[in-house]
């Protein structure tokens, strides 16, 4: 995605320095790679299927597949410059029985996460399988 600064920001799914995934900025012409977030599954979540949204108030949002405390998955927002991470929604198995929606591609409009009436960033979920 494009964010209001005109940099690029995008998810890797594996990768990092953990292997489990990364946030990264990119200018329009290929420079100036760099990578915000290094995923490391346990503290932070891991494997990014889904692309990053911008809220309104500038900072990038998105969801881990899983990992975290209940390992299914969590909700992360984190500043432009890589500052500020913090885990807004661990997800779990028992009181959700939903997992975040991860596919960017579902090819009917979903994303994982989407501005909502109000224009805050919302989770789309998909019923798990278990």
């Amino acid at each position: 995605m494009q964010g209001a600064d005109g940099a690029l920001y995008g998810t890797a799914y594996q990768g990092g320095s953990s292997g489990y995934g990364t946030v990264f900025k990119l200018n329009p012409d290929g420079t100036g790679f760099t990578v915000l977030k290094n995923f490391d599954y346990s503290t932070t979540g891991g494997y990014l299927y889904a692309g990053l949204v911008q809220g309104t108030d500038g900072a990038l949002y998105g969801t881990a597949y899983s990992g975290r405390q209940q390992r299914y998955g969590t909700v992360f927002k984190l500043n432009t410059d890589g500052s500020g991470f913090t885990v807004l929604k661990n997800f779990d198995h028992i009181t959700h029985r939903r997992l975040p929606l991860f596919r960017a591609d579902a090819g009917d409009g979903r994303r994982a996460l989407r501005h909502g009436r109000s224009r805050r960033a919302a989770a789309a979920t998909a019923p798990c399988s278990s």
